[in-house]
């Protein structure tokens, strides 16, 4: 820049050197110290004017630089932000693909016994293979929308249960837009209890390195599990078995009971027939048979 102001500066006055040459000498003579201050004042005026022009330049390029470089309230972040890197984490969301997620644990479960979960992601349009990833009986599976992500992490919550992640919970899924994560769930309490989901996706940097911004958050993914107590239940089926037990020798009890007293009332019955018939007296005019008719006498 200042090198350019000097050489300017050396045209004008080459310029009125030629001009003052081509004037009469006398004329010449008589205005050359005039040409001389007037030059010099010239040259001072463009080297001031370059001067302004070129801070008038500079002072705009800062208030440009300072303007992107001030912090607004970025919406993408949920915080302050230049203005700049705003932009940038705004263009990070909406470029995100429209995806799916599948969470199918085993809607009954054992206490005290570990079981592998698995939630899966996948693009829209593949939904099915996604369902399918997540395992388990089809019909209930649960399937919820998701936005997609290089950089995302699920996590498993539930009071009643001690969770181990399978792997790290963070991932970067680079050009994929598929991923499963997995966890060993063990039930604590016995009954009905609450498995919940939650995936999130975070931003990058100017370097792609993953930044602790998050960029989406999708809704929990809840689902109800029948928790039971394997000695508990041991037990319960124990006391079945032996109420069944007892029952069957009560019943076989009763039978033999019910067989001795109809064979009790059947000798009864005989009994009281045999009475009756003992105490019957004989009907009138029944002559009796010829045997036990009188002889009559001899010579009669």
């Amino acid at each position: 820049m200042m090198v350019r102001r000097i050489l300017m500066a050396a045209m004008l006055v080459a310029l009125c050197g030629c001009q003052a040459a081509e004037r009469p000498v006398g004329e010449t003579q008589n205005t050359s110290e005039a040409s001389v201050e007037d030059v010099a004042e010239n040259a001072t005026d463009v080297v001031d004017a370059s001067q302004n022009a070129a801070g008038s330049a500079d002072n705009a390029a800062n208030a440009a630089s300072n303007a992107s470089d001030a912090e607004i309230w970025c919406g993408a972040a949920r915080a302050y932000l230049s203005a700049t890197d705003c932009r940038a984490l705004e263009i990070q969301r909406d470029s995100l693909e429209q995806g799916v997620a599948a969470f199918n644990p085993p809607r009954s479960m054992m206490r005290g016994e570990a079981t592998r979960v698995v939630l899966a992601i996948g693009p829209k349009a593949e939904e099915s293979e996604v369902a399918a990833a997540a395992g388990g009986d089809a019909s209930a599976v649960r399937v919820a929308p998701v936005r997609i992500g290089r950089y995302m992490t699920a996590s498993l919550s539930g009071s009643a249960f001690t969770i181990a992640p399978v792997g790290n919970p963070q991932r970067d899924l680079g050009l994929s837009a598929s991923e499963q994560w997995e966890w060993d769930v063990t039930p604590t309490r016995e009954g009905a209890q609450t498995l919940q989901v939650r995936i999130e996706t975070f931003a990058q940097d100017g370097r792609g390195n993953r930044t602790r911004i998050r960029l989406d958050q999708s809704p929990p993914v809840s689902v109800d599990v029948q928790v039971t107590d394997r000695e508990r239940r041991s037990q319960t089926i124990g006391t079945i078995k032996g109420d069944v037990e007892d029952t069957t020798g009560l019943l076989k009890s009763l039978g033999a009971w019910l067989l001795a007293l109809a064979g009790v009332i059947g000798a009864l019955a005989l009994v009281i027939w045999r009475i009756k018939g003992l105490g019957k007296k004989p009907e009138e005019g029944d002559g009796g048979s010829e045997d036990d008719k009188p002889v009559p006498p001899a010579g009669g």
